[in-house]
């Protein structure tokens, strides 16, 4: 069976809109549903880094690129320092697409423009621009988990294997954990901001500083995810799982967004910071 994943969960920094709307609607979310308990602290000595040009980057990217006789995506997840390489060179690749800068530089690394400051990847010879933590989340999307599960039996993962995989993707939610780690994060954001909360405005560089240790949360959750995942079944269904994961016909593009966009995406995360009750959210919104 053919599946084709066509979403692009890449770059976080690569869509503005679509990145501010859902940072916001996780904030509203989990104050409303009254889950936001632990997570990180924002740390205000943390500053989003220097925007990076196409010359920079390539010289920024991850060094398992550089080595097509590698093609497993899980041992980039589980070493550290790759796994440290791949998040900061991410971020930079968004900032970059964003800001319009050439990419010609990273084309021997399988990006290829396709106009407007567009870029589209390949997947058949860098599969690693799609991480196994994204693909692994195309098994928590409704209506498709039965299908996936279909084509592991075929492969071979017996009754236990289907069990265990599951009740993993029954009991966890990453997503629901990034929320609470979302509102945690914000609430020690705006008690270290005080005095630009009472001015009614935050400064660009808080709002970037909030973004980008917000956007190293997520990926650090979803790492963990992931590895949990994987280390749910044994390795054998786990080579099979990545393998299969591999076959399915991705196609992976990113759009920069414009500055109008950009410029309304932060101020909507300035509203909803200033405006959020954190104590109705420890109260479960009572």
């Amino acid at each position: 069976m053919e599946r084709t994943a066509r979403r692009f969960t890449g770059s976080p920094a690569a869509s503005i809109k679509y990145r501010m709307a859902r940072w916001i609607s996780l904030l509203l979310a989990i104050a409303i549903a009254g889950t936001a308990e632990g997570g990180a602290a924002f740390d205000p000595a943390v500053n989003a880094p220097r925007e990076l040009g196409g010359a920079e980057l390539q010289g920024r990217i991850p060094a398992y690129f550089r080595d097509n006789t590698n093609t497993s995506l899980s041992y980039a997840l589980r070493d550290p320092n790759l796994r440290e390489q791949w998040v900061e060179f991410r971020w930079q690749l968004g900032r970059a697409i964003d800001a319009g800068r050439s990419l010609k530089e990273l084309e021997q690394f399988g990006v290829n423009s396709q106009g407007k400051g567009r870029y589209s990847f390949d997947l058949a010879h860098y599969p690693y621009w799609y991480p196994i933590e994204d693909r692994l989340l195309l098994l928590r999307e409704k209506g498709a988990q039965e299908s996936f599960i279909t084509e592991l039996r075929i492969r071979g993962f017996r009754d236990q294997d289907v069990i265990v995989l599951k009740t993993y993707l029954d009991v966890t939610d990453p997503e629901k954990e990034k929320g609470a780690a979302s509102v945690s994060r914000a609430e020690s954001f705006m008690s270290r901001l005080a005095g630009q909360r009472r001015t009614g405005q935050l400064s660009l560089a808080s709002l970037a500083a909030f973004q980008y240790q917000q956007y190293r949360a997520e990926a650090a959750i979803s790492a963990s995810w992931a590895v949990g995942l994987l280390d749910s079944l044994d390795a054998q269904r786990q080579r099979i799982l990545e393998s299969y994961l591999l076959e399915l016909r991705s196609v992976r593009a990113i759009a920069p967004s414009s500055k109008a966009d950009q410029e309304a995406g932060l101020k909507e995360l300035e509203r909803a910071l200033l405006t959020m009750d954190f104590a109705k959210a420890r109260e479960g919104g009572q």
